[in-house]
């Protein structure tokens, strides 16, 4: 058998065996299914804090410029102890801050550098909104804007904040240049460059916004926050999820089936040729009164007689029949 005579032939048979890729479909189908019901899918909520005021008085430029600096450091804020441990506190979690922390990211958007967007991620949904929402209150609470705007007091407040926070960053890059002059492991050296590069971009961030906050008018709000935005769901599990996880599921199982259903095929039909080329019944013999072409084919040897005798007359050979 060809190659080409054996893929036809499994070709035809595995339509014999249609039934292995349904059931697998349909066992697909209820895995997926299940899975989207059964699976707690992660939902993210949002909610995003404006850094200074709305009125007139944040046109100007160093009001504006200090905002969008201590929007940075609030961003890095909503991730620390000072602000999840009361979050934990306040919402009677059963998880300690620093878990909680895996689920919370602060980030300032390019498009406004006076925002922050603060994104909590919770199997629950609910539960994502109570966790984004308490965030964004309690960087409100650590610096509550004065009424009619923020005093001298207020900014001096920040101010002694920015420094205590500068110095403990200095404190932490001389911490890891130390590290790495007592580490010979390549890859450490790595992993503690890595850590230095990002402690420094932070104290730049702080020292930055530590001119800025200085510089600023005692009238101004550039450094109270206020929500913007209450937490909404930006991700959610809908019945366009279940569908398609439930069309995956099927399709992923009919394409096994098919596998299955093609190995089966093929091992059925090499079975099969084995066994007629092995019990192939013998070609039956010529009916009586006919010839074999194949013998007919084939020189017959001369059959010599003991009782005769051989005469040559004329360059003919004859053959006599001695008598008695």
């Amino acid at each position: 058998m060809t190659q080409d005579i054996a893929v036809a032939e499994v070709s035809r048979r595995i339509f014999r065996y249609w039934w292995i890729p349904v059931l697998l479909a349909v066992i697909g189908l209820a895995v997926g299914v299940g899975a989207a019901r059964t699976v707690p899918a992660p939902h993210r909520s949002q909610a995003t804090v404006l850094v200074g005021s709305t009125e007139g008085s944040v046109t100007h430029s160093s009001t504006i410029k200090a905002s969008q600096d201590l929007a940075a450091f609030y961003a890095d804020m909503a991730r620390r102890e000072v602000v999840l441990r009361p979050v934990a506190q306040r919402l009677n979690l059963r998880i300690p801050w620093d878990v909680l922390r895996n689920q919370v990211s602060a980030v300032v958007p390019p498009q406004n550098l006076r925002l922050v967007q603060i994104t909590v991620v919770d199997p629950n949904e609910k539960q994502s909104r109570r966790i984004a929402n308490a965030v964004a209150r309690q960087l409100v609470i650590l610096s509550p804007p004065l009424p009619g705007g923020n005093e001298q007091a207020f900014v001096n407040n920040q101010v002694t904040h920015l420094k205590a926070t500068i110095a403990d960053g200095e404190a932490e890059v001389a911490r890891l240049k130390d590290v790495l002059a007592h580490t010979s492991s390549s890859t450490t050296q790595d992993d503690v460059r890595k850590q230095i590069r990002t402690q420094q971009r932070l104290v730049g961030y702080w020292q930055r916004a530590y001119v800025e906050l200085i510089s600023v008018e005692p009238s101004s709000d550039a450094g109270g926050l206020q929500i913007l935005d209450s937490a909404n769901p930006v991700t959610t599990m809908n019945r366009s999820a279940t569908v398609k996880q439930a069309g995956v599921g099927a399709v992923g199982g009919a394409a096994i089936g098919l596998v299955i259903a093609w190995i089966v095929s093929g091992r059925r039909a090499r079975e099969d040729g084995s066994y007629q080329a092995r019990y192939a019944r013998p070609s039956a013999p010529p009916a009586a009164g006919t010839r074999d072409p194949d013998l007919a084919m084939r020189p017959t040897a001369p059959v010599h007689d003991p009782g005769a005798t051989h005469n040559h007359v004329g360059g003919v050979a004859t053959k006599e029949k001695a008598g008695r």
